[in-house]
């Protein structure tokens, strides 16, 4: 082999390494965690504190705070501000930045045309339809619920 081919397969590890980190360091990263606060001197109702911080290099557009409420069903509300006036709404975390929003018992009820459900689970939702669940959202949703029961 020639020097010219050790350079030829050097510029094509190069290369390789490049796309590699393009893909994989490069992309968005959305980490949301729930924490449980209950009733104390300093707070009278107990409440959930949903987080969520955006670990990737780059911008990430949340749009929907939302859960699951059943099986197969599940409902959100719209989180951020409205960007432009023909476009949705959505809140822009930069690298490192992070959103963070008190939950009740209250805003765990939603109602359709049928019935009154509350969420079982937490979860944020992209502008790229693409969801993350909240860790730990259905261990503190139960914990509220019970909190909240007349029996508690």
């Amino acid at each position: 082999m020639s020097i010219s081919d050790y350079i030829a397969m050097g510029a094509l590890f190069i290369s390789a390494i490049s796309l590699w980190r393009t893909f994989s360091v490069g992309r968005v990263r959305l980490k949301a965690w729930s924490q449980f606060i209950p009733v104390s001197e300093y707070n009278q109702r107990p409440y959930i504190v949903v987080q969520a911080v955006n670990n990737g290099h780059r911008p990430i557009l949340l749009t929907l705070l939302g859960g699951n409420i059943g099986r197969h069903n599940w409902s959100a509300t719209y989180i951020g501000k409205q960007l432009h006036e023909d476009k949705g709404t959505g809140l822009l975390l930069q690298e490192e930045e992070y959103f963070k929003r008190n939950i009740y018992y209250e805003d765990l009820v939603c109602v359709d045309a049928y019935d009154f459900h509350e969420y079982q689970d937490l979860w944020f939702e992209n502008s790229l339809g693409r969801k993350t669940m909240v860790k730990n959202s259905r261990r503190n949703v139960k914990k509220l619920k019970e909190e909240n029961s007349p029996q508690g």
